[in-house]
């Protein structure tokens, strides 16, 4: 049985992913507050969902994998090149992660997609979700250690932080 609240064209998915797109990009605002984070999630589950019930016929599969390649080639290049271009990407990135996530798990003709399921980056999987699971306590420790003028390890281990009076996070 079909689910009627899932998005069955691409324009109708892409119309929700606005409104999913908007409603996690509000809730990122306070991306280190556990209850803004489910904004991201909703999205997340919007995103499989569509991908298991969305129809492509053959042409809109073939400009899904086009928009795919280019947005997975302009992304990183926008965000490295400055950081008025990680200001953008910051800005959009809902609707254009939405997109490409939707695209390599659709478009059969991505290169994209080709590229990232290949045998070499497999390798990197459980290397990526680690990266991803301890990011956060990373980047709370280096913002403790910046108010506290920590400036390398052995400053860090020279404080008895039992004792110390540190500045709060």
């Amino acid at each position: 049985a079909a689910d009627p609240g899932a998005p069955r064209t691409l324009g109708a998915f892409a119309s929700a992913l606005l409104l999913w797109g908007l409603i996690a990009h509000v809730g990122t605002l306070g991306h280190f507050w556990w209850f803004t984070r489910a904004a991201s999630f909703a999205l997340g589950i919007f995103l499989g969902h569509s991908c298991l019930s969305v129809e492509l016929d053959d042409a809109q599969e073939a400009r899904l994998a086009r928009a795919t390649d280019a947005l997975a080639l302009l992304l990183p290049l926008v965000c490295a090149t400055s950081q008025a271009g990680v200001m953008l990407a910051f800005v959009v990135y809902p609707w254009v992660v939405g997109l490409v996530i939707f695209g390599l798990c659709r478009a059969r003709a991505s290169r994209a997609a080709s590229l990232l399921s290949c045998e070499l980056f497999a390798g990197f999987a459980p290397y990526t979700y680690a990266a991803y699971l301890i990011h956060v306590p990373v980047m709370h420790w280096h913002v403790f250690a910046v108010a506290n003028g920590l400036d390398s390890i052995s400053d860090a281990l020279a404080v008895d932080f039992a004792r110390a009076e540190c500045a709060p996070v």
